[in-house]
Order: structure tokens, then C-alpha cells, then sequence
């Protein structure tokens, strides 16, 4: 028997001789995306009509008679739509898709292993929608802190960001990017780490692009390691109304990190910093990295990638009375206890702080996975806001 793998990239590759990105699959339905979220997950072909979308499922199945028959199989792979696509949709879909992969494979059975999911596995076609220019910071109006930035993190971690353009699609992001790639020596910070983005939102064709248009690109481990400028950042959400006003300031810092009397200044004025240190503090935290107790010390260098990619990225899209609320909410608490700012991270500013680094992140994150489309944040978000407002006011 012919052995043979699975994955989106060849899934697409096997439909591309009858079919392609875009093409009519059926009536108006449209040939979307391929993808593999998780390691649960069947490969998933979706087609589109507009807002309407089909999910069908391409799994490895048995013979005949051997089980639940889907509604189309061809070479050994069975193909089944999802609720809630109307039956008549969703068979007609698994059938004409089925005769497409016919054409490249007959009928003859395979033995399919399904490859892990991974943005390696992205069909060509997909990945190559997103791109990188090289470019310079000539125009970006934080070039010396970012070049400060920039040694810094060399200096620290043994290799040089360098800026790109970001293109989707062939039109180019509102601005310069920044890659910062993973380090190639010691330990950094938990304040300055790159989390990966869950794959429903790396992987998902509409979902990349969209974060594309914002400057950022997503490495072949899900991590955004190229992020937007604060500058990019600002031009890429200009006119969109009814968004959060806050916005990523780079700023030069006077110590190794920011103190939370400062920070909570600043998002007072709508303001989310992003800090360079001094050249003192990096030193002494260079040197401090080689004390095991110590490895772990916040210093603000590579801090703009952590902050423009988990912190930034994640509620750009908040709604401004969801934030507004939050903000007010937050100082109501620094106005009753005014005392408390001299608390330091103890204080009630620190736990403001905490707050907004930590819950306000991790919910505005969770609602992106539980988003299908990106202008499905919103909705998504509203029961997350109810569990961040309830969580502020027992602060």
C-alpha cells in the first residue's frame, strides 16, 4: 500500500490541479483556507459564500462498511462537513471537493499519516501572502531609541533586530516593522519573552493577514517576533472608530524598568509604554544574569517586542467604552487610597499595573481564540470585559 502524508500544504497542493485559493468550489462557495489547529484536529478545508462559511473535515478512514460511512471518500480519506452547514451544502461540498482530489490521486487506497500541526505545514499559497521588505527607520520618528533598543539586545542576547516592512496580500503595512529574532545566548526575562499566539490565530488565513495589516508576522513557532512600531502601530488603527484611544509610547527610561507610579501615569493619559533602559542598567543586568538567583530580573531591552506583540497586539481592538471603563474603574481605587501609591509594587498603583499586564492580556488574548473572524472580537470580548470589571472592583 502507498504510504502518503497529510497535512494542509499537501491537502492543497493535491486540490490545486482542479482547484484553487479563491476559486468557486460550488455554486458561490469559494475554496478559503486549510488548516490544522491542534493535535485533535482534523485537516480542515473551508469554503466561503460572503459570511457564510463550510468546514469540511479530510480524516484517514477505514474500508467500507467499517464504521460511520462520511459522505464522501476517496483514496483512503473520508471527508465530512461540520454543523451547522445545512446538509445539502455540507454533502454536496465533501462530494465535489472528493472528485478534485480524485483527479490527483484516484482511487487506488493509501496509508495516511496526518503531520502535527505546525506553520511550517502552511500551504504554500498561504504563507506566501505575508511577507517581508527590508527597510530602514530613516522615517520612523523613534529611530534613536529603537537603534538603542536594538544594541542593546545584541549586546544581551547575541543578535541584531532589524526592520522590515510587512506586506499582505502586496500592500504594505502603514509603516516599519521589527524582527527581533530568538536569542542566541543566556536567559531572558519573563517581562521581555515572546509567547507564542494560539494557532487558530497564526494559522488561520484571515486571521494572518489581518495581523499582517497591523505589521506583525508570525515566526514558524506561532511567536510574533516582527511587530509594528509604536508609530506603525498608531497609522495601522488611525480612523477606526470606536476603539480603545490607548497607544504604545516608546519611551527612554531612567532605570531598569518602569516604576509603577510612572506606568500608571502614563495609561492615565491613554498612554501604554514601552520603555528603553539606560545603559548602566543594562550593563548591571547583564552581569546579574550570570547569578542563577538573578537570571530572572526585569530590564526593559527586548521589551518592545514583548510589549508590541502580547500586550499591544492583543488589545488594539478593545472597544473605548470597554477601556474607559477599566481606566476609570482602576484610579477610582488610587483616588479612595491615595496613600497606597508609595506602596510601590505593593501598592495599589503596582496592583493596578499587575492588573492590566496580566488579566487584562490574558482575557483580550482569549478573546482572539474564541474570534472566527476579526471583527468578531468585539462580541467575544463582552463576557471577558463583565470578568475583568468584576475582578477590578474586588481589587
Amino acid at each position: 500500500m502507498i504510504e502518503a502524508t497529510l497535512s494542509p500544504r499537501h491537502l492543497l497542493e493535491l486540490l490545486r490541479p482542479a482547484l484553487d485559493l479563491d476559486a468557486h468550489v460550488f455554486g458561490d462557495y469559494v475554496l478559503a483556507d486549510c488548516y490544522r489547529l491542534d493535535e485533535r484536529e482534523p485537516v480542515c478545508i473551508e469554503l466561503r459564500r460572503g459570511l457564510d462559511a463550510v468546514e469540511i473535515e479530510v480524516v484517514p478512514v477505514a474500508a467500507k462498511g467499517e464504521g460511520h460511512e462520511p459522505p464522501a471518500r476517496v483514496a483512503g480519506l473520508g471527508l465530512s462537513y461540520r454543523v451547522p452547514a445545512p446538509a445539502e451544502v455540507g454533502v454536496a461540498a465533501c462530494r465535489t471537493l472528493a472528485d478534485a482530489l480524485r483527479t490527483s490521486l484516484g482511487d487506488g487506497a493509501r496509508r495516511w499519516t496526518v503531520t502535527p500541526p505546525s506553520l511550517r505545514e502552511l500551504a504554500e499559497p498561504i504563507a506566501a501572502e505575508v511577507r517581508r521588505e527590508p527597510a530602514t527607520l530613516d522615517d520612523d520618528p523613534d529611530r534613536a531609541l529603537l537603534l538603542r533598543d536594538f544594541g542593546y539586545y545584541e549586546r544581551l542576547y547575541g543578535v541584531r533586530p532589524e526592520p522590515f516592512y510587512v506586506v499582505a496580500q502586496g500592500e504594505r503595512a502603514p509603516g516599519v516593522s521589527v524582527y527581533y529574532p530568538a536569542p542566541r545566548n543566556g536567559r531572558v526575562p519573563n517581562s521581555a519573552a515572546v509567547y507564542a499566539a494560539s494557532m487558530r490565530i497564526a494559522h488561520r488565513r484571515r486571521m494572518r493577514r489581518y495581523f499582517a495589516g497591523l505589521g506583525c508576522v508570525f515566526d514558524d513557532e506561532a511567536c510574533p517576533r516582527t511587530v509594528p512600531t509604536p508609530t506603525t502601530y498608531a497609522r495601522a488603527l488611525a480612523g477606526r472608530a470606536g476603539l480603545a484611544r490607548v497607544r504604545p509610547r516608546l519611551i527612554a527610561g531612567v532605570g531598569a524598568s518602569l516604576r509603577p507610579i510612572h506606568w500608571g501615569v502614563l495609561v492615565r493619559r491613554n498612554l501604554l509604554p514601552v520603555t528603553v533602559a539606560p545603559s548602566w542598567a543594562v550593563e548591571l543586568h547583564r552581569r546579574a544574569r550570570d547569578v542563577e538567583l538573578l537570571a530572572n530580573i526585569p530590564c526593559d531591552v527586548g521589551m518592545t517586542v514583548h510589549d508590541m506583540g502580547l500586550h499591544a497586539l492583543g488589545l488594539h481592538a478593545v472597544p473605548r467604552e470597554a477601556w474607559d471603563r477599566l481606566v476609570n474603574l482602576a484610579f477610582e481605587h488610587v483616588r479612595a487610597r491615595p496613600w497606597s501609591v508609595l506602596g510601590g509594587p505593593w501598592g495599589v498603583l503596582g496592583r493596578i499595573a499587575s492588573f492590566f499586564e496580566g488579566p487584562v492580556t490574558t482575557h483580550c488574548w482569549d478573546a482572539w481564540r474564541e474570534a472566527d473572524e476579526p471583527e468578531d472580537f468585539e462580541a467575544s470580548f463582552a463576557p471577558h470585559f463583565a470578568a475583568l470589571e468584576l475582578e477590578l472592583r474586588e481589587l
